[in-house]
């Protein structure tokens, strides 16, 4: 049996949130299903995903080394000492740094609104 939290029930159905080998899934089944806070393995395949598969879409999606370093210096975070005095410096370079990220994932939105 694995644990899961019920997110919420509607009828005879229930959302429920399941830790995956580190993944987080989120999942329709039947409230029967649920014993103790527990799903058999053999329901859990049997499972309806919820949710859109963002691994599946974000795998070319990368920020590298050289992204975040460039846009640390770029705002002046050039040492240690720059690091710790300016956290909401550093915090603004990371979004920075991570903007590809959400123009790959603006992308992957669109792409996925065009097939629905």
């Amino acid at each position: 049996m694995i644990p899961v939290r019920v997110i919420t029930s509607k009828r005879e159905a229930v959302l429920i949130e399941v830790q995956d080998g580190g993944n987080l899934r989120r999942l329709i089944i039947p409230e029967s299903y649920v014993k103790d806070g527990q799903v058999s393995e053999d329901d859990l395949d049997r499972a309806i995903p919820y949710g859109v598969p963002w691994e599946l879409y974000l795998k070319p999606i990368v920020i590298s080394p050289e992204d975040i370093s460039n846009a640390l210096k770029s705002n002046g975070v050039w040492t240690i000492e720059d690091f710790r005095n300016n956290p909401s410096i550093v915090h603004g370079a990371i979004m920075q740094a991570a903007r590809s990220i959400l123009r790959g994932l603006n992308v992957v939105v669109r792409q996925i609104e065009d097939r629905q």
